[in-house]
């Protein structure tokens, strides 16, 4: 409670002191003063204090620099934030690289550090919430960030770039490192555990795992790292070997030869099955893919990455739409380039719609 009990000999008395926290609400306590006269008579004084509680105001405001333009990649001008009568503090939409520095002693919060450099344009609101007794306060920074100018490249590092492996082996792994990439993946797997693993910190994607067992030919990889300017390629070729296939293949042929000369001895039916095979049900339609694009979450702003090849595939005169989960469109705005930014006012869950290609993305 923060008082003391203090005894003197000369006089023979018992001082009561201290200062009552700041936390006691208002209430009365007891509390008692005993005083042994021998080893087996004490007297025993009960005290009664009333406490009333004096409203403490909690606030946080910054000091400078709490609203300015930055490109990606570079550091920020240091924020400092002053803060008085707090028990806890909670930080919002604040970048890892930006790791903030509380000084109890000074009551500051040091805010300093460089926005990663795959940012592209897009604004950034962080908050910073100071919690108190009797009321809360919160402070904001704003970053207006632009995207680092400059070439997005991607280059091989290790691992062949052209293997051959049986069906259900694993590959080396090879490894690409790229600079101003907003986003890097693989396209074009085989089936099986092969995947694209990107490393953010290091500025790698590796392509690693295991073709499927019932896979065989040769697959054309592309490793594409997606910057805010352009989009960069690097080619893999995976030759998968499949003995069971090549069986499978090869008595399918036989079986077939068996039937050819039926087939061959009426050679007027064979033309017009054959035409009629072009407009008949056997005739399988080319689906072309559509071109996917990629949504990632930077504080109240959905990124969107590899958004032109998305919006080409669909009709002359498309534009990205936002969504809520009921399928209102909140905002609609033109295909700006190939990585752009949509500001959301709170958080959700909601869809982002290019073309005939969609993504769902949830903002915290």
């Amino acid at each position: 409670m923060g008082l003391i009990a203090k005894k003197d000999c000369d006089p023979k008395t018992v001082t009561i002191e201290g200062a009552v926290e700041d936390s006691r609400k208002d209430q009365k306590y007891k509390f008692a003063l005993v005083a042994y006269l021998t080893a087996r008579d004490s007297v025993v004084y009960n005290i009664e204090l009333e406490v009333e509680h004096i409203p403490v105001v909690t606030s946080i405001k910054a000091l400078g620099n709490d609203s300015q333009v930055v490109v990606a990649g570079d550091s920020i001008k240091p924020i400092t934030l002053k803060y008085e009568n707090i028990t806890d503090l909670h930080f919002k939409d604040i970048p890892k690289t930006l790791d903030p520095y509380n000084d109890p002693e000074a009551k500051t919060i040091l805010l300093q550090g460089a926005i990663p450099e795959d940012f592209g344009d897009s604004t950034l609101v962080m908050s910073i919430c100071a919690k108190g007794l009797d009321n809360n306060d919160t402070a904001f920074v704003k970053l207006v960030i632009k995207h680092k100018p400059g070439k997005t490249k991607i280059k091989h590092v290790s691992g062949k770039t052209t293997q051959t492996v049986n069906a259900g082996d694993s590959i080396e792994p090879i490894v690409f490192k790229y600079e101003l990439a907003m986003n890097a993946k693989g396209l074009n797997f085989p089936k099986g555990t092969l995947v694209a693993e990107r490393d953010t910190k290091a500025k790698t994607i590796t392509v690693k795992g295991a073709v499927n067992k019932k896979v065989s030919g040769e697959y054309n990889i592309r490793v594409v790292a997606e910057g805010y300017e352009n989009n960069d390629t690097a080619k893999v070729k995976i030759i998968v070997k499949n003995p069971e296939a090549t069986s499978s293949s090869s008595v399918a042929k036989s079986s077939s030869s068996g039937k050819s000369s039926k087939s061959s001895s009426s050679s007027g039916k064979s033309s017009k099955s054959s035409s009629s095979s072009k407009k008949g049900k056997s005739a399988l339609p080319t689906v072309a893919a559509v071109p996917q694009f990629g949504v990632e979450v930077a504080g109240r702003n959905i990124q969107v990455f590899g958004a032109v090849d998305a919006a080409l595939s669909s009709r002359a005169g498309d534009a990205y739409a936002l969504l809520d989960m009921q399928g209102r469109v909140l905002r609609r705005g033109p295909v700006s380039g190939v990585s752009f930014a949509i500001p959301v006012s709170h958080a959700g869950t909601y869809f982002v719609r290019i073309g005939n290609g969609m993504q769902r993305v949830s903002v915290k």
